[in-house]
């Protein structure tokens, strides 16, 4: 019987840990998706404090 609890307690975590890298990939999407598409390819972080993106040549 313990055993039993113990393996569907892993289940359990292993499905919450992949939630939450699953949420982390979707929140990476949005942010990429924004930056693609902004003309100086700004970060929503650069958006929001109003920096500007310096590029290297």
């Amino acid at each position: 019987m313990f055993e039993e609890f113990e393996e569907e307690n892993r289940i359990e975590i292993a499905q919450k840990r992949y939630r939450v890298l699953a949420f982390i990939d979707y929140i990476f999407l949005i942010g990429l998706i924004i930056a693609s598409t902004d003309k100086n390819n700004r970060r929503i972080g650069d958006m929001v404090a109003k920096t500007l993106v310096v590029k290297e040549k």
